[in-house]
């Protein structure tokens, strides 16, 4: 997961001022109108304490959940990575059909840039009804270690490997399915008579 900013002292007052939900690992705080309010439990109630204690505190942003948002499960019951489908009030419900508490930060939370990646790709593969990293032959792929457009000359097996070769040369050798990007399937391709 990547290192979340950290905030201390006036930085910290002037990221609430500014709009943001700041957490000191115990509360959430935020601005409403003129006053600062902090989060214990579920509910939010006005800030009494000291302003000292509050500017010696380090704080890390709170980021709230979305539709949309692609995000993390770690529950055993829901592993993985997934998306946002609804939510309402304190409850939400996933892509993957898998209810959850938006308030359960420790088990749901936004992916990480690599999760993302990786979850974007796979997306890519089962809207046309295949398996991640599934190629067929007459896919058009990029070759990332060479910077060439490929054709797909044989199917995904077992070592995650496909053959493949450079568009209008003889040439063909094998190469890894995680080094390929998809430019088109062999189902959306139009042939030409």
């Amino acid at each position: 997961m990547d290192e979340l900013k950290v905030y201390t002292g006036k930085e910290a007052f002037k990221e609430l001022l500014d709009g943001k939900t700041l957490n000191n690992g115990v509360s959430d705080f935020k601005f409403e109108g003129d006053d600062l309010l902090v989060k214990t439990g579920n509910d939010w109630s006005k800030c009494y304490g000291s302003i000292t204690n509050f500017l010696e505190c380090k704080f890390t942003e709170v980021a709230t959940l979305k539709v949309g948002d692609i995000v993390y499960c770690s529950d055993g019951n829901c592993p993985g990575v997934t998306s946002i489908k609804e939510i309402n009030g304190d409850s939400g419900l996933l892509e993957n059909g898998w209810n959850f508490s938006v308030r359960n930060t420790q088990v749901i939370h936004h992916a990480t840039p690599e999760q993302i990646t990786e979850y974007k790709r796979e997306q890519v593969f089962l809207k046309v009804g295949r398996k991640p990293d599934e190629y067929r032959e007459n896919d058009i792929v990029f070759l990332e270690n060479t910077g060439t457009i490929c054709m797909v000359t044989t199917k995904s097996n077992f070592n995650g490997n496909v053959g493949v070769k450079e568009i209008n040369k003889p040439q063909k050798w094998n190469a890894s399915v995680k080094r390929l990007t998809p430019i088109c399937f062999a189902e959306n391709l139009i042939a030409l008579s």
